[in-house]
């Protein structure tokens, strides 16, 4: 049986990316298993930059994170901008940590990220913050 308790993450995730970061504790109960670890990412972005961010990610990152065997499991624009700061996520989800390690070497090293999507991605970045959690979690 799975916790109810998904709205409650989705609000703190909401409130991590409002405010540039934060911490989420989670506290395994139930005798449930870590499962899937999901690598949740939190934008925090220039203003005005929000929808070629989305646009970039969506169009260009999204697909070639999924050429590089990464799990996109969601990604998009946050509901509200505090502070004049709109604000993105991308939710990812690996089979284990150690592949979730040679994952993103491979992507991140790659000739592919550096000459594509790159430079639209990171250049209307101002700060982000990242959360792994187990598949049990969300």
């Amino acid at each position: 049986r799975r916790c109810d308790c998904g709205d409650q993450l989705r609000l703190a995730l909401t409130q991590l990316s409002h405010h540039g970061g934060g911490v989420i504790l989670y506290l395994e109960q139930e005798g449930r298993g870590l499962g899937l670890p999901n690598k949740i990412r939190t934008y925090r972005l220039r203003p005005g930059t929000s929808g070629e961010f989305v646009r970039a990610m969506r169009d260009e990152a999204v697909p070639l994170l999924t050429r590089f065997g990464i799990e996109v499991v969601a990604s998009g624009a946050s509901l509200v901008a505090e502070e004049g700061h709109e604000g993105a996520y991308l939710i990812r989800r690996f089979p284990s940590l150690a592949v979730r390690d040679e994952q993103e070497t491979a992507f991140y090293t790659s000739e592919a990220w550096h000459s594509g999507p790159r430079e639209a991605i990171v250049s209307r970045i101002e700060s982000y913050h990242t959360v792994v959690l187990p598949e049990s979690a969300l």
